[in-house]
């Protein structure tokens, strides 16, 4: 079982075609990072029910319950400190926002 998540805030690139160009948010991407979803050629789905598009016409897609991503690249891109975001010497808490979503068991404390 792979979890699943209804992107939100993304849009679309491309004109009215046979093939879109869909532009994930950084919200939208990060959430699926962060959920393990489409991290891998081999658990990257699609599923969308009939009134998700429309044709110019105005009908209806027929719906898909699951379809693999025929193309799939890894995420290659590192993330980067946008901002050292705050630093309080009263509760010992400071706050770094990333470019992506950041695996927390991966933090080397040594290394700050």
């Amino acid at each position: 079982f792979s979890p699943t998540y209804n992107i939100s805030n993304s849009m679309v690139t491309s004109g009215d075609s046979p093939i879109l160009t869909i532009k994930l948010s950084q919200s939208d991407f990060n959430t699926l990072t962060r959920l393990e979803i489409c991290i891998s050629a081999g658990n990257c789905y699609i599923s969308f029910v009939n009134t998700t598009f429309r044709d110019t016409s105005g009908n209806l897609v027929f719906p898909v319950s699951s379809r693999l991503a025929v193309g799939f690249s890894m995420d290659a891109t590192s993330p980067t400190l946008q901002s050292f975001v705050s630093f309080d010497l009263n509760t010992g808490i400071f706050v770094l926002q990333f470019s992506e979503t950041v695996n927390v068991a991966s933090i080397n404390f040594t290394s700050l």
